[in-house]
């Protein structure tokens, strides 16, 4: 029999869940699921067979029932034996698992959707994954809290200490991460402490891009003459 495939919206009350549904949906994945729809709606359809028992899309169930939707759309699937459903239910949760981040990428995007305003949490992010995602390249013993320069003289060496929102050092990690990951780090002036260089580095590009003229104009440091 040939596989077709077909897309309806489907009442909630007609979708039976898999009986044997190895994924498990916690409260706080369903949650997330919720806040999606609100934000974009239904977009990803579940997949369902002939009798429109789930295949894929359990998760989308409990959270359309949570938030009292009357439908959901659906690829309703005919013809796949029972061994084949069994089988796509495993492969499609489990094919999804064995990828990775490129955290340079990932870094542009989560920094870009911050500076539009989008909380990471939307797309299921939180700030400690955030932090382990782009971790700074560095020793924690050389360069962590407790780094301090050795007793004498410290020029030409300064250090600044700085307290950040958790939303405000995701960005900075992020951008830190995405300098050293595009290896765009190499004005380090001998400094050897790699915090400091990639955030030198994300400074530069922003005054190599027009900014440090911007401030130099607020703050009167210019002669308001343009070359």
């Amino acid at each position: 029999m040939p596989i077709t495939k077909t897309y309806e919206l489907v009442p909630i009350a007609k979708l039976v869940p898999y009986a044997r549904n190895a994924r498990e949906h916690n409260a706080k994945q369903v949650a997330q699921i919720r806040a999606s729809f609100r934000e974009f709606g239904t977009l990803n359809p579940c997949l369902v067979d002939e009798d429109y028992t789930l295949i894929a899309g359990h998760g989308r169930l409990l959270a359309a029932q949570e938030e009292g939707l009357a439908e959901l759309p659906c690829v309703v699937v005919r013809g796949l034996t029972e061994a084949q459903k069994k089988a796509y239910r495993l492969a499609d949760n489990k094919i999804a698992e064995n990828s990775d981040w490129e955290a340079g990428m990932l870094g542009l995007e989560i920094a870009d959707l911050q500076g539009l305003g989008v909380d990471p949490a939307l797309m299921g992010f939180e700030p400690a994954e955030l932090a382990d995602l782009f971790p700074p390249e560095h020793d924690e013993d050389q360069y962590g809290e407790d780094f301090t320069l050795e007793d004498g003289d410290k020029k030409p060496f300064q250090q600044i200490s700085l307290t950040l929102h958790d939303r405000q050092a995701e960005l900075l990690l992020a951008a830190i991460a995405h300098v050293y990951a595009c290896d765009e780090v190499h004005e380090t002036f001998e400094n050897e402490n790699k915090n400091g260089n990639g955030i030198y580095e994300v400074v530069r590009q922003w005054a190599n891009s027009g900014g440090r003229n911007q401030v130099l104009g607020v703050r009167g440091d210019g002669d308001g003459q343009s070359a």
